[in-house]
């Protein structure tokens, strides 16, 4: 005989989804800092809403099975039945239907009581991808109509039971995952800040900034959502924050081009004849 618990009553989702929630904060807190610089944000983002979500359950009522066995039923719960001697159980005869309910989703959301609950949870046995509900007869209490219908209905209570509790996990749970990605988006984004701030400290202590013209550069590479969990593919090398120039560096700069341009309009007869790229080059000088 199968062991039948009772539902949504072992977990709050609130406070369930309040703690995947912090988990996934907790770990792009300490993804490796290079790969989340060298990651596309949208798709790191992706990434981390994917693993922590939770699927909602879905009833597969199409695909509903049921099977019968020969048990035994206490007599002593039975309605019409007198029992003289209540201090010990009183088998009799019985059958015991069992339905088979497949369904999609997280099974951990049987187990959860959301904001709305029912007083009188249903029972049944979570198994992998299906539900068990069993109901047990005893023999030769009425012809087997009335039986199938007896047992019918009480099934048909059950299930609308579990419906019920699963639409009321629902109205906590599809926000939750509908928020999560731009959450864990928000979250990299101030990650990334910290890192850039960081890695652009040395940059920007106000020593001349000295940039060769072969400095290697580095192309993320493409990265596509996928169906499940997997982290996006990047680099592990150093990540090499873009260059930066002091407010003293840049004027510098633009002084040196106004210079520059002034000595040739002073010559003119110099440079007419040269051609833009010669022309350009006498910046280059300068600059160099």
């Amino acid at each position: 005989m199968i062991r039948q618990e009772t539902l949504f009553t072992r977990y709050d989702l609130r406070s369930l989804l309040a703690e995947r929630e912090s988990k996934m904060f907790d770990e792009i807190d300490t993804y490796n800092g290079d790969r989340l610089l060298n990651t596309s944000p949208t798709d790191l983002a992706a990434y981390f809403s994917s693993k922590y979500c939770i699927e909602p359950v879905e009833i597969l009522h199409d695909s509903i099975e049921v099977s019968q066995t020969e048990s035994t039923v206490d007599a002593r719960h039975l309605r019409g039945r007198i029992v003289i001697d209540r201090s010990r159980p009183v088998p009799v005869p019985a059958v015991t239907v069992t339905f088979k309910v497949p369904y999609l989703g997280d099974s951990k959301i049987f187990h959860c009581r959301g904001s709305t609950f029912s007083l009188a949870p249903p029972r049944a046995q979570v198994i992998s991808g299906a539900l068990r509900i069993a109901v047990t007869r005893a023999d030769g209490n009425t012809d087997a109509t009335e039986e199938a219908e007896a047992i019918r209905q009480h099934f048909d209570r059950e299930l609308a039971a579990i419906r019920e509790c699963l639409d009321w996990n629902d109205q906590l749970l599809r926000p939750f995952n509908e928020s999560l990605e731009a959450k864990a988006l928000e979250h990299i984004d101030r990650r990334r800040k910290r890192l850039l701030a960081n890695q652009n400290l040395v940059a920007n202590l106000g020593f001349p900034l000295r940039q060769h013209k072969d400095a290697a550069t580095y192309t993320p590479p493409e990265v596509r959502r996928k169906g499940r969990a997997t982290p996006p593919p990047a680099s592990n090398k150093p990540f090499a924050p873009e260059p930066a120039l002091s407010m003293r560096d840049y004027e510098h700069v633009l002084e040196l081009m106004l210079l520059t341009a002034r000595m040739i309009e002073r010559s003119p007869s110099t440079f007419s004849t040269m051609s833009e790229e010669d022309l350009r080059n006498q910046f280059l000088i300068v600059l160099n």
